[in-house]
């Protein structure tokens, strides 16, 4: 259903036991990589690509532009968001990083990390006044069938009636990382002031 491709995906038949639902899907692994894109639409437009490496309680991703230059880079520890806009060198923290990233206050750093992994919040299965829409806005899941089941491919955030915010996961591989992104956001990094974004 995403717009990415479908790479080495194989047909049902050669599947076998597969999972078809995400309840069933069990990801046996410690970690977790990948790339993909974000595209916005609305009053931001433009295209960002990311790469991303995630742990069971931490996630850490790269933007970059399509020039190539480092964009943005998010930490996403526990329940806290930490951004460093890297083009204007500042740090936000939580409250700053949702003001400046609006669909942020539609998901959890929690709910980020299940996504990077492939799995729609645990939230979004349970509750079903929340399964495909929040008080902020509406958010839409789209899968595709992997080896072990189905794993989140794309994920639409439509914040109102003009901005819509898609991020599709194009490549993503189990038990690897990439080393250069996990790091800390620099002490010498200033943070941004409230009034000013």
């Amino acid at each position: 259903m995403s717009c990415s491709s479908l790479g080495d995906i194989q047909s049902m038949e050669t599947l076998g036991d597969i999972p078809s639902n995400y309840e069933d899907v069990e990801i046996n692994a410690e970690y977790c990589r990948g790339q993909g894109y974000v595209i916005s639409s609305g009053e931001l437009s433009g295209r960002l690509n990311f790469s991303f490496t995630s742990e069971s309680d931490t996630a850490f991703v790269q933007f970059k532009d399509l020039l190539g230059r480092k964009t943005l880079f998010l930490i996403l520890s526990g329940d806290n968001i930490e951004a460093w806009d890297i083009l204007h060198n500042q740090r936000y923290d939580n409250s700053s990083a949702i003001i400046s990233l609006p669909f942020l206050e539609m998901t959890t750093s929690r709910d980020l990390r299940n996504i990077l992994w492939g799995k729609i919040p645990f939230v979004f299965i349970t509750d079903a006044s929340r399964e495909n829409s929040t008080l902020n806005g509406q958010i839409q899941f789209y899968s595709q069938l992997s080896e072990i089941g189905p794993l989140v491919s794309k994920v639409t955030f439509l914040l109102d009636d003009r901005t819509k915010i898609e991020m599709l996961i194009t490549k993503r591989e189990f038990n690897s990382q990439y080393p250069h992104l996990i790091k800390s956001i620099p002490e010498s990094i200033p943070s941004a002031k409230l009034d000013r974004l």
